[in-house]
């Protein structure tokens, strides 16, 4: 659900950018007339980050208060990085919260069919949670990876169709694509769900649980 857009000083951020592989760190310092101003690690432009902090590119924010996880999407206004490593984000228009349990990704290892449109891909879920889940392509073919690196559009409709043989069900889910990562060994992308069948998520726990402790 919504709720009000202001976010304290000090907050520790977790950030997502569009073509970076992994999330990085910040801390809110500031906001200034609709920007919010974020001091990140030294490290992180060491790591090439700076050429992906463009203004337009878009960003995921998550972060935690109170027992409660937050998230916003937004775009980069631009960066900093002599002599203090800055970034600077737009302030969203609308934060949606949920309560950690809720939002708790669970690791798994669920191959399916993923469909876009005219397309579909084989992949694997690297977990899950009600809101959505993270799918990987590193079995598929190169050109199946490059056709999906040209299809991909932020928020573009697609389903996922899982064989979860130890649960002996299939499931069909349906979201919208979030944040293609594609480098040499794997192609990744977030999956935001329209819906999730209660019953999966479940089971898929059980499942995750049964085995872990046996």
């Amino acid at each position: 659900m919504g709720t009000e857009t202001d976010i304290p000083g000090g907050t520790s951020l977790k950030i997502e950018v569009y073509g970076v592989l992994e999330p990085f760190k910040g801390t809110l310092i500031g906001i200034e007339t609709g920007v919010l101003i974020i001091r990140i690690p030294s490290e992180s432009f060491v790591k090439g980050l700076k050429r992906k902090l463009y203004k337009g590119n878009s960003a995921v924010v998550n972060y935690s208060a109170s027992n409660c996880s937050y998230k916003f999407d937004s775009v980069l206004l631009g960066n900093i990085s002599d002599p203090l490593n800055l970034v600077f984000i737009k302030k969203p228009e609308k934060i949606e919260t949920d309560d950690h349990r809720a939002s708790e990704r669970i690791e798994c290892h669920i191959p399916g069919k993923i469909k876009t449109e005219d397309n579909e891909f084989k992949g694997v879920v690297q977990n899950i949670s009600k809101n959505g889940c993270k799918c990987c392509l590193t079995q598929s073919s190169s050109k199946d990876r490059m056709t999906l690196l040209f299809l991909f559009e932020e928020g573009k409709n697609v389903n996922i169709s899982l064989d979860v043989p130890e649960i002996g069900e299939d499931f069909q889910l349906a979201g919208k694509m979030r944040h293609l990562n594609s480098s040499a060994e794997c192609m990744t992308f977030g999956v935001e769900f329209d819906t999730l069948p209660p019953e999966l998520l479940e089971k898929v726990e059980e499942e995750i649980t049964g085995k872990k402790s046996s």
